[in-house]
């Protein structure tokens, strides 16, 4: 079967000949013009299917879903029906939706890099880079129905048990609790995307999904850490009121680390920690760590699990993090998310996008950030 470009240049040939002959065209050529219609259509077609399944095989065969520490490129973890759908939809200017899964499955997404970066897609679509790691990762997560949450807080008693004589009065426990509700806040963003480039580029719509959802995680890394809880933010875990902190001082890093360990453990939080949080740069200094000889203190083999602990912790670097800052917690007892909204992709036109040719992608969350153990979380300064 001849192919879409071989078609349009015997066309062209015919079309030629025609012109020269006056435009008396033979039976013949006449013919054979009226036929090379369809065929040029129907390969066009044949061709945009090739490329999509091939593109969509890729997505398929790009890897099972990494923790967020070794994820590059990522995008949302689409089945082949919801990639072919929206690029469907797209080229024919409907509006459709792809909502991700709540629970482990909404921060669950495949590396796709085979399918979208540059050598593999022979410079089709350049893309940029995004900080790899997802902080909500390492948060447990819960779905809600409804835009906000409450929960109580005991924060202290008064009284508490002692020993008893036969017969004698029991003592009482008198607890304090502090309500907290939670608004689910939304992260959003948008884009407009001509049709001709989604006509000529049958790729770009996965990277551009890809992107905006990477655009929503980067702000959401952003609000978990740094959030100041005013106007539409979170409140993020570095500006919780009472959690715990420590000063390294005249301390080296790696003493601070390991009494931040000790202050968690003895109270008021009683937590052992699971997740140590720096910025590249902070953790780069600590592991460089040297003794009077010059010899690293750390002297785990580079390309071993180790090299990524710290008093066996895993460490979670990240740029999101400030530079000298660090941040010890126990995750799972201190702090928890609430899923609104996962990340949802939808496409459709407003306004006059319809005249001009444009589609627009848009990309949105819905979570709340609760810290229900402050004292679970311990800030270091000063690394």
């Amino acid at each position: 079967m001849a192919t879409h470009a071989e078609l349009m240049t015997e066309a062209k040939t015919l079309l030629e000949r025609v012109k020269s002959q006056g435009y008396n065209a033979s039976p013949a050529d006449a013919a054979r013009l009226e036929s090379l219609k369809p065929e040029i259509l129907a390969a066009k077609q044949a061709e945009s299917i090739a490329e999509g399944d091939a593109l969509l095989a890729q997505i398929k065969a790009a890897g099972n879903p990494t923790p967020p520490s070794q994820q590059g490129h990522t995008v949302l973890n689409l089945t082949q029906d919801e990639m072919k759908g929206m690029y469907d939809a797209a080229l024919k200017k409907q509006t459709y939706r792809v909502q991700a899964k709540t629970g482990d499955a909404a921060i669950s997404y495949k590396t796709a890099t085979a399918a979208l970066t540059q050598t593999q897609m022979n410079g089709t679509v350049v893309g940029t880079r995004h900080e790899p790691a997802r902080l909500l990762a390492y948060i447990p997560q819960k779905t809600i129905t409804a835009g906000s949450v409450d929960f109580l807080t005991h924060t202290s008693s008064t009284g508490g048990a002692a020993t008893v004589a036969r017969g004698g009065l029991k003592p009482e426990l008198l607890l304090d609790w502090t309500p907290t509700t939670l608004t689910a806040r939304k992260i959003a963003v948008q884009a407009g995307v001509p049709d001709e480039v989604l006509a000529d580029f049958s790729t770009f719509l996965a990277y551009l999904t890809s992107e905006l959802s990477r655009s929503v995680i980067d702000v959401e890394n952003a609000q978990i850490l740094n959030g100041d809880g005013v106007g539409e933010n979170l409140l993020g875990l570095l500006n919780t009121s009472g959690m715990l902190t420590r000063a390294k001082g005249t301390d080296t890093a790696l003493d601070a680390v390991e009494q931040g360990i000790a202050d968690l453990r003895t109270g008021p939080a009683y937590v052992d920690p699971d997740v140590l949080v720096f910025h590249p740069t902070t953790w780069s200094t600590i592991r460089r760590s040297k003794d009077t000889a010059g010899r690293y203190l750390l002297g785990a083999d580079p390309t071993a699990a180790e090299a990524n602990t710290l008093w066996g912790l895993p460490v979670l670097a990240t740029t999101t993090m400030p530079v000298g800052t660090g941040l010890l917690g126990n995750m799972a007892e201190g702090v928890q998310a609430f899923i609104r909204q996962g990340i949802t992709t939808d496409m459709g036109v407003s306004a006059d996008d319809f005249v001009k040719n444009i589609t627009r992608v848009r990309c949105e969350e819905r979570i709340a950030l609760g810290v229900t153990r402050p004292s679970a979380l311990l800030k270091l300064t000063g690394l």
